[in-house]
């Protein structure tokens, strides 16, 4: 059941149009692309058809990570549009890992369609219906941005209880981001697993401490926003609370074991 919408109603009319516009534009590149390869590349389809999409979603990996790196820990609630649409939400989200499963689908994709516009737009003025580099790129675009726009949709499926039994054997495959695997980024510190969409990246970023590398660099240059230090605090804080509820609300029978 989707929970009752508690944003501000301009964010809500920004979801929607994000949605739509991202949606007719995708629509329209998508048609247009598959056309011109069918009557000029058909022989190349099947390198760019395998090769490409793992690009994509790489790609996609990465920039998730990214997006929730910074709304994890720079900014504040009060910011316009950036503290509405990303960070409130993700910061909700470690009070209430839940609450992202009863969100509907535009209010936990049409922030990233949006923000992705100024991605997809461009695309109407590459050569894809003429030249094969053009279609080339347009294709790893194409797999880059649904991968992004479904991104949230991904995470919300990470913290099911009964994910339907397909998104449950993508996730044993590892074709999207699994369970299991997200589970240590909603544990102490909380500073790991970023990557969002399949989860591949996170291994080899959380090994190379990138993410703290990041963290001061962010902290250096941009000081206006608000210190990571205070915002970590805070969540972990949070956390604990839930925790300490969790634990008085289970109080074990007799016959528990030890």
């Amino acid at each position: 059941m989707a929970k009752k919408y508690t944003y501000p109603t301009y964010v809500r009319v920004v979801e929607w149009v994000g949605m739509l516009a991202f949606g007719s534009l995708y629509a329209f590149i998508a048609w247009r692309l598959g056309e011109a390869l069918w009557e000029q590349n058909r022989d190349h389809m099947w390198w760019m058809l395998s090769i490409l999409p793992l690009l994509g979603l790489i790609s996609a990996d990465f920039i998730s990570g990214t997006f929730h790196f910074l709304a994890d820990n720079f900014g504040d609630e009060e910011m316009w549009f950036w503290g509405q649409a990303f960070v409130r939400p993700f910061r909700e989200h470690h009070v209430d890992p839940q609450a992202i499963c009863r969100h509907d689908f535009v209010e936990r994709n049409g922030n990233l369609a949006l923000a992705l516009l100024p991605l997809i737009s461009p695309l109407l003025l590459l050569p894809y219906r003429t030249t094969l580099w053009g279609q080339v790129v347009t294709v790893y675009a194409l797999f880059f941005l649904v991968a992004m726009v479904m991104t949230q949709t991904i995470h919300s499926w990470a913290h099911m209880d009964d994910p339907p039994r397909l998104i449950r054997k993508l996730q044993d495959w590892h074709l999207v981001l699994p369970r299991d695997h997200h589970h240590c980024h909603h544990t102490p510190p909380y500073r790991e697993a970023y990557c969002i969409t399949v989860g591949w990246l996170n291994p080899l970023l959380d090994r190379s401490s990138f993410w703290q590398h990041a963290e001061v660099w962010v902290a250096h240059y941009m000081p206006w926003l608000a210190h990571p230090a205070a915002e970590q605090a805070a969540r972990e804080a949070a956390q604990r609370a839930i925790n300490s509820a969790a634990a008085i609300n289970h109080v074990p029978s007799e016959d528990s074991p030890a």
